[in-house]
């Protein structure tokens, strides 16, 4: 069981590293304006050489090949565009882990875990503490809201079942936990009835729990919507049955009524599909160890201090545990690969700065080179514009040398 939610993490999440056309044309941008600026300043210099000055001396500067240092020059510019590129896109990939939920807003929401199972051994006192818990939150005004769940998207769920259309299911005591012809292996989430509202994730059909749905009324339940497709494909789920038997036999579970589909949740993985996910009222679906969960008014954060003190208030003797931000949760699980991208990122940008100057090496050799030249051509009507065109397609040139092998 998760205790706590980090901890329910044990590998490192793919990454959904995909080239966006945006980071690439900004990366190509900047290493054009580097190939411009560079080479401005050399075709600056020329131009305030005295044109008689250079004649009168005659023969000008001899030219040397400069093919190696060429081709060196728009090898950084290729690894400089590489590095940059690949930071950005590291980046975007965590970026949208932690922001790009299709339905899910992880952003002010503050938990703690209520760890009842070392003081409140009994169901029925348990349900109570929430209850007690639960409203406690919920007329607090510094509290937009507050729900209780058994665990948290998007983290790896704590609960598993093997779950089946009524009428599908296997012989009683037949169930060995594989998911057999016709089961399905799914989450299963305690939660309130304000949980969906609290975090954000849209019931799309049907309708979210209320407070009537407790131990003495029929068991409902609410599908993802993946869910809902893999037990009913093409079909409306609402008012369907899905049932739930034990494992290696035990007492049996009563058909539980589809009451709602909610929205899909993303795990960590974004390149994973999401998880199918089978929600129960927490008075139904007991579990120990709910989460308090609360959201603060227009964004603000709620402290730990507060739920801890709204818990402590029903019953001291209930430890409660952690107290973090989800959002900074979720940052601080990737800090290393964040930390790691904005290496990549300073490596890029000193590469960039070593290819600049390189490059305006290259274009200042070739322009004293061709000091002479320049001269003549400026004396038989060159205009500035076309000296300066002339120098900068010279330094552009290997920019965009080094940009096409890097972009490859």
């Amino acid at each position: 069981r998760s205790g706590t939610i980090i901890g329910s993490i044990v590998s490192m999440p793919d990454l959904d590293l995909k080239l966006d056309v945006r980071v690439l044309a900004v990366a190509l941008t900047v290493s054009a304006l580097t190939a411009i600026l560079v080479s401005l300043m050399p075709a600056m210099h020329i131009l305030r050489v005295p044109v008689g000055a250079v004649l009168k001396d005659g023969g000008g500067v001899v030219r040397r090949s400069t093919g190696g240092q060429r081709l060196l020059v728009s090898a950084q510019v290729g690894a400089s565009l590489v590095l940059l590129t690949a930071a950005a896109v590291i980046f975007g990939a965590f970026h949208r882990v932690i922001a790009a939920h299709d339905v899910f807003d992880p952003r002010g929401l503050t938990d703690v875990m209520l760890q009842t199972n070392v003081t409140l051994n009994d169901a029925g006192k348990r349900e109570a503490f929430y209850r007690e818990v639960l409203a406690g939150a919920e007329s607090d005004p510094g509290l937009a809201g507050a729900a209780l769940t058994s665990t948290i998207p998007p983290f790896q769920w704590s609960v598993r079942a093997i779950v089946y259309r009524r009428g599908d299911e296997p012989a009683p005591g037949a169930n060995t936990g594989s998911s057999g012809r016709h089961g399905v292996q799914t989450r299963a989430v305690s939660v309130s009835p304000g949980f969906f509202n609290i975090m954000r994730i849209a019931v799309q059909s049907g309708r979210s729990f209320t407070g009537k749905d407790d131990r003495t009324s029929s068991p409902v339940v609410i599908v993802s919507h993946r869910l809902s497709d893999a037990l009913w494909p093409g079909r409306d789920p609402i008012g369907q049955f899905v049932a739930w038997p034990p494992v290696g036999g035990g007492t049996p579970r009563a058909p539980m009524l589809v009451v709602g589909v909610a929205a899909d949740t993303r795990d960590v993985a974004l390149t994973a599909m999401p998880p199918m996910v089978m929600y129960a009222p927490f008075t139904q679906l007991n579990a120990p160890n709910l989460m308090l969960v609360a959201r603060g008014h227009e964004g603000s954060v709620v402290s730990a201090g507060t739920l801890r003190r709204i818990g402590a208030a029903v019953d001291p003797g209930v430890a409660v545990l952690g107290g973090s931000t989800l959002y900074q949760r979720l940052q601080d699980e990737f800090r290393p690969q964040r930390t790691a991208s904005a290496w990549i990122g300073m490596f890029g940008i000193i590469a960039l700065l070593l290819a600049g100057i390189g490059l305006y090496g290259v274009v200042a050799q070739g322009v004293l080179q061709r000091t002479r030249e320049i001269a003549v051509r400026s004396a038989l009507g060159a205009s500035p514009g076309a000296i300066r065109a002339m120098v900068l397609g010279d330094g552009l040139r290997l920019a965009v040398l080094g940009a096409t092998v890097g972009g490859l």
